[in-house]
């Protein structure tokens, strides 16, 4: 199952009521920076890949061994992250 969030709030609200396998997180939702949800991820345990316009420069050094991937992606880089996430 796929669970989508358009911005900060969403975001927090799902991860209050799901636990998923992998998160693909925009570095930014709505103009809102969204590492203090990557910070939650990361305590429970749940793997994520950044998907950012930015590119690794616009993570901070705390998230730099976090995977990136760059956007626009294609649907085989995604496949790659998730797949390096899972295994």
């Amino acid at each position: 199952e796929v669970w989508q969030a358009s911005d900060f709030s969403e975001a927090l609200a799902l991860l209050d009521t799901h636990k998923p396998d992998a998160v693909v997180l925009d570095a930014n939702l709505s103009g809102q920076f969204t590492f203090p949800i990557a910070t939650r991820l990361a305590q429970a345990n749940i793997p994520f890949v950044f998907a950012t316009g930015y590119g690794r420069s616009g993570i901070p050094n705390e998230w730099m061994s976090r995977p990136v991937i760059q956007k626009p992606f294609t649907i085989e880089t995604l496949e790659a992250a998730l797949r390096g996430l899972l295994t």
